[in-house]
């Protein structure tokens, strides 16, 4: 049975458990390879256990491959690369899912802590997306089957039409956000300004 994502290359960190491992799951039951990026340390980020990534890996199959090393710093994160590129033959999806908590008041807090959580939280997917980017950009002008933005059906516009072929729309002039009709604003009518003016000069010669 085919599914939506089958030959493309995932790489999910923090896939080991939780909800990393549940996106794993839901990607390689669509088709996709993936690589699982899990030191398999503690919510706090302290520990390690390579087994939690090499046993998801094993349990899944051929499609799967574990990567047990630290990814927040720039060889890491290109050596994850590397594996999907080596193994699979390419990288199509990533999935920055990894991340560590070291919960404690602003003037408790400790500064080795603070440097940890930036490292791994936002570091770390900076050093992944600066590994797999070149990788994606020349998959994308080599047209590995089709580029990002046409794997699924493109929903549907007013007024436009989709190539299957490209993924772009043709829209007709009408439907442009730019040249659509807009109402224009209210004007006050000459006879209904000069009918007011002439009651007012009645009412006036009146009195």
């Amino acid at each position: 049975m085919s599914g939506a994502l089958d030959g493309r290359v995932a790489l999910v960190t923090g896939g080991g458990r939780g909800i990393g491992r549940a996106i794993v799951e839901l990607l390689h039951a669509q088709g996709a390879a993936v690589v699982i990026a899990d030191l398999g340390t503690a919510i706090d980020g302290s520990g390690g256990d390579p087994g939690v990534a090499q046993s998801l890996a094993q349990g899944l199959g051929e499609r799967a491959a574990a990567f047990t090393e630290s990814i927040a710093s720039p060889s890491a994160a290109a050596a994850a690369v590397a594996l999907a590129v080596e193994r699979f033959g390419g990288l199509d999806i990533v999935v920055n899912n990894a991340a560590i908590i070291r919960d404690g008041f602003i003037f408790k807090a400790d500064p080795l802590a603070w440097d940890a959580v930036i490292r791994t939280n936002l570091s770390a997917p900076f050093h992944i997306l600066a590994a797999a980017t070149p990788v994606m950009r020349e998959q994308t002008k080599a047209l590995r089957g089709g580029t990002p933005y046409s794997w699924g059906t493109p929903a549907p516009r007013p007024g436009c039409s989709a190539s299957p072929a490209s993924s772009r729309w043709t829209c007709s002039a009408a439907s442009s956000p730019a040249t659509r009709s807009r109402p224009s604003p209210r004007r006050a009518s000459p006879n209904r300004s000069s009918r007011r003016t002439r009651r007012r000069r009645a009412t006036r010669s009146g009195r």
